[in-house]
């Protein structure tokens, strides 16, 4: 992530070779998959993928859903991802069909400016100011981290920095920075890990966990990344039957009675068999 040198891919390519991971198919052959529910795009993705070292399709585990999270806590993973079998795939809506269930909380903020750095810091910044849209779609100030980076990144972080920098702030208020700040074009997204929120919405103990190139500013909403403890979504869900399925995780389980136990779920595919409800 972050390399831009054609040269540095290519040996990092081969020296640290990435696996990548299908989860979902959206079209095949110029057909809108995304109306089909989550299984069927499963059943299909799984039929024209052809698996090797480098190339997978991301595995799901259903009904033992509190035991998989537990273990992700005592493996130090970030937590696990909650689908509705049924559920259609919906671009830019954020949906209770798919749930982010974390082991830490994090925020995907904006970067609006820097402090200017001290110290072994002097040539590089000292803290990114962070920002993020609110409940009526404002942007405003959650506070700044120094914290996260190491030596390595400071000059590449400080770089892509120099290149968005302008005269103003970009947003209305900021209530405190502790050094004289620089101000970007609020452009970059970062996710920051925190230890909790102030009643004035700012993050304590901030730090840079990494960018997300995959975001859009407009995606950064104060309080979307908070967690929610598991036991309120399994409270939430018990006699429902919804989430039971997890991309890599599974399910939340309940005492709950079922019926029809021989429904399929899932036909038989190439790499997959078939699944039944009492499976």
């Amino acid at each position: 992530m972050n390399i831009n040198n054609i040269k540095e891919i290519e040996i990092l390519s081969r020296q640290i070779p990435a696996t990548y991971y299908f989860f979902d198919i959206l079209y095949l052959d110029g057909k809108n998959l995304q109306s089909l529910p989550f299984l069927e795009r499963r059943k299909i993705l799984s039929e024209i993928i052809e698996e090797n070292s480098r190339t997978k399709i991301s595995d799901f585990i259903e009904e033992i859903g509190k035991k998989i999270f537990d273990k992700t806590k005592s493996l130090g993973l970030e937590g696990i991802v909650a689908k509705h079998k049924s559920s259609k795939y919906l671009q830019g809506i954020r949906s209770r069909d798919w749930l982010k269930i974390k082991n830490i909380k994090t925020q995907d903020c904006i970067i609006i400016g820097y402090t200017k750095g001290e110290g072994n810091r002097e040539n590089y910044f000292g803290s990114l100011l962070l920002a993020a849209y609110d409940s009526k779609s404002k942007l405003r100030f959650v506070g700044h981290t120094g914290s996260g980076f190491d030596f390595d990144q400071l000059g590449k972080i400080y770089e892509m920095l120099q290149k968005t920098k302008v005269e103003k702030c970009q947003i209305s208020y900021v209530p405190y920075t502790n050094r004289d700040p620089v101000w970007i074009k609020p452009e970059l997204v970062a996710e920051i890990k925190f230890s909790n929120w102030t009643g004035e919405k700012i993050m304590r103990a901030p730090i840079f966990l990494r960018f997300r190139e995959d975001k859009i500013p407009k995606d950064c909403i104060i309080g979307e990344e908070i967690e929610k403890h598991v036991e309120e979504i399994i409270k939430q869900q018990e006699g429902i039957g919804k989430h039971d399925n997890l991309d890599s995780t599974s399910s939340f389980s309940s005492s709950l009675s079922f019926s029809n136990l021989d429904k399929v779920f899932w036909d038989k595919a190439r790499n997959q068999p078939q699944l039944a409800k009492k499976t």
